[in-house]
């Protein structure tokens, strides 16, 4: 439907250009789409651009299209209630949780009743900033308030062995967007050593997927604003990393020290291989390579971070950067921060403790 909509001159309109004479279709149209994903609260979206190269309308579609599957089918226990007397204690008479986050709402409730959880946590900021319900679970029978707060939030719980487990209902989902905390910590901790990302760092990243790499960009956009919008969320960019980065771990060990270096790892350098790929993305954005300009053709992986002291975030990025003549560049950033890994001190209140999430 969406091709035919490109082929009949749809997208023409569509992209705010009046039929002209002649030619009026792209040529070449086709359709590309990815599913995406959303959150917790927008649950996951179609991506769909049509058209072609240099020339493509897009649009989001919402998932009323299509149902997710709920991660909860997986957990039987999720359907035996608890029915012991610690499930009807009341929560305390004073608990707010009006703009707190999932994690310190479980911290204060498990602290005030001396509670032991277990939870999903999952490091991806808010995409569409939704407005989390905030409904009261003051005074309640504590099954009556976890049932609420995990409704509100997309989570599920039971309790087994004196613990109360949650995970998220799009846990399936959630687990294969994320970015490993073993990745992060071991990234982190040599650029604070070296001052840059190794070549083994590198391959890690080189084997997220594209998903992976929009939610490493998101992160480190997480504590500039508070709320990262759809700008952060950059597919074609991702798709274009993605790319970098197979290229990048295709390179042996004298190809990667010429990329990394300033002029960057001309093309007339790369195997057949690799050189079919260059020319592929020359071909996706439209680049004609003359030959008199081959001098100029090349790829580069740029590094520019801070230097920050062990208590304070990393931050910077990583560039790639395909030549394909002169003054003519395609680029695709990759940002990098530990901010949503550090220890946060909360200031204590009267009567109570630093805590460390």
């Amino acid at each position: 439907m969406l091709a035919r909509f490109a082929s009949n001159g749809g997208l023409r309109e569509a992209l705010g250009r009046a039929p002209g004479a002649g030619d009026v279709s792209l040529p070449s149209s086709r359709v590309t789409y990815r599913l995406i994903y959303g959150d917790r609260w927008t649950d996951t979206l179609l991506w769909v651009q049509v058209g072609a190269p240099g020339d493509w309308a897009t649009a989001i579609l919402p998932s009323i299209l299509f149902r997710q599957e709920d991660g909860a089918a997986a957990y039987p226990q999720e359907k035996q209630r608890p029915n012991d007397p610690d499930v009807w204690q009341r929560t305390p008479g004073r608990f707010d949780v009006k703009d707190k986050g999932w994690n310190e709402i479980l911290a204060e409730l498990g602290s005030a009743m001396n509670l032991k959880i277990a939870s999903d946590s999952y490091l991806r900021p808010s995409l569409f900033e939704p407005q989390t319900p905030s409904h009261s679970i003051a005074g309640v029978p504590l099954r009556l308030a976890l049932d609420q707060v995990a409704r509100d939030h997309g989570m599920f719980w039971w309790k087994e062995d004196g613990w109360y487990y949650f995970r998220s209902r799009t846990w399936p989902e959630e687990s294969r967007v994320a970015v490993p905390d073993r990745l992060l910590v071991g990234w982190a901790r040599d650029i604070r050593q070296t001052g840059r990302l190794t070549a083994t760092d590198l391959d890690q990243m080189g084997s997220l997927s594209e998903e992976q790499l929009l939610t490493l960009g998101l992160m480190a956009n997480a504590r500039k604003s508070s709320t990262p919008r759809l700008a952060a969320f950059d597919p074609n960019k991702a798709s274009l990393l993605a790319t970098s980065l197979l290229l990048f771990r295709s390179l042996t060990p004298v190809q990667r020290e010429q990329a990394l270096n300033g002029d960057g790892l001309p093309a007339l350098w790369m195997s057949p291989a690799q050189q079919n790929l260059y020319m592929a993305v020359a071909a996706e954005y439209g680049y004609v390579l003359e030959p008199e300009e081959a001098a100029s053709w090349g790829f580069a992986l740029e590094q520019a971070w801070n230097a920050p002291p062990a208590s304070q975030p990393v931050n910077g990025r990583v560039r790639m950067r395909w030549s394909f003549g002169p003054g003519l560049e395609e680029t695709a950033d990759i940002g990098l921060s530990d901010a949503l890994l550090l220890p946060r001190e909360e200031k204590p209140g009267k009567g109570e403790k630093t805590v460390k999430s």
